[in-house]
């Protein structure tokens, strides 16, 4: 009795095994939803929910090719390089040039009226002052005995308007007077939200010996010497450091930002590196890298 159940069972799941190959090696059709990624926005341009958008594929091929397609969870790069502010309609031909191309398969985008709307806000900036955390008022008082100062600190927001306009200021991460005992002395800014970014992220803790601050300069142009490519984005804000009186004197002129021409052939996304006066330096920079676009005429 029970040898025959056993074989009955055996019997069953090589049926369920070869009714499975074979539909692998059919041919079907089928309909994927597929994310669409928008990249090359500009520097300037916020885009809401990029994760969110999703569009109808028809794929054709046979079962075991598009099972392993799904997989390799595909997405559609869509080159976003003319969004605007505001209400943004897709280009389906340019969706359509981007599709994946997996062999073995017919893909291809679902005829439907395009309603492939995203909305967009504009990135501004905006210096707010950084409040200290004490994990006690004896923690401020023994850092202030210790001659570290505290008043004076501000940071750049950077981020979409709709968000900036919310903030006012910055707050640290909790701060004690244990920190003398160690050697750390930057400390980090509590996060605000995914959208707006804090530059920089950390405060440095030092003692009062001479006014050291902080200046923020934007849109600073980089500059390229390939005439077969563009990059995204086209300028970049950077942080620098001295005395106050040395920052108050600089201008954008005196900052030179340039990509390398000898990277550009090996390199889709290049550094970008800066020459400034000698009695500054860099603290941070945004965005670190830009993207290549070989121009098409190339």
């Amino acid at each position: 009795m029970n040898k025959n159940n056993s074989i009955k069972v055996l019997a069953v799941i090589i049926a369920i095994v070869g009714w499975f190959m074979i539909n692998l090696l059919k041919e079907h059709t089928t309909v994927i939803n597929f994310p669409i990624r928008i990249v090359n926005i500009p520097d300037n341009i916020h885009l809401f929910e990029n994760e969110s958008i999703r569009l109808p594929v028809i794929i054709q091929g046979k079962g075991i090719n598009i099972l392993h397609f799904y997989f390799t969870t595909p997405t559609i790069d869509y080159n976003g390089f003319d969004i605007v502010m505001g209400d943004n309609l897709l280009d389906l031909n340019r969706v359509e040039s981007s599709l994946p191309n997996y062999k073995g398969l017919d893909i291809s985008l679902l005829p439907i009226e395009n309603t492939l709307l995203v909305t967009t806000d504009r990135i501004l900036q905006k210096r707010v002052p950084v409040y200290f955390d004490f994990f006690s008022e004896r923690d401020r008082e023994i850092l202030i005995e210790n001659h570290y100062g505290f008043d004076d600190h501000f940071v750049t927001l950077l981020g979409p308007s709709v968000e900036i306009q919310k903030i006012d200021n910055v707050l640290t991460e909790r701060v004690s007077a244990d920190i003398l005992k160690t050697n750390r002395r930057n400390i980090r800014l509590k996060s605000i939200n995914d959208f707006v970014a804090i530059i920089p992220s950390f405060i440095e803790l030092k003692q009062i010996t001479e006014t050291i601050s902080t200046r923020t300069i934007s849109f600073i142009p980089i500059d390229f010497n390939e005439l077969n490519i563009s990059i995204f984005p086209k300028r970049v804000s950077i942080i620098l450091e001295g005395k106050q009186d040395s920052l108050n004197v600089i201008t954008p002129d005196d900052i030179h930002a340039y990509v390398l021409d000898h990277e550009i052939n090996n390199l889709m996304e290049l550094n970008i590196y800066f020459q400034v006066p000698d009695f500054v330096k860099i603290v941070d920079f945004t965005p670190t890298k830009v993207n290549v676009i070989f121009n098409q005429n190339q």
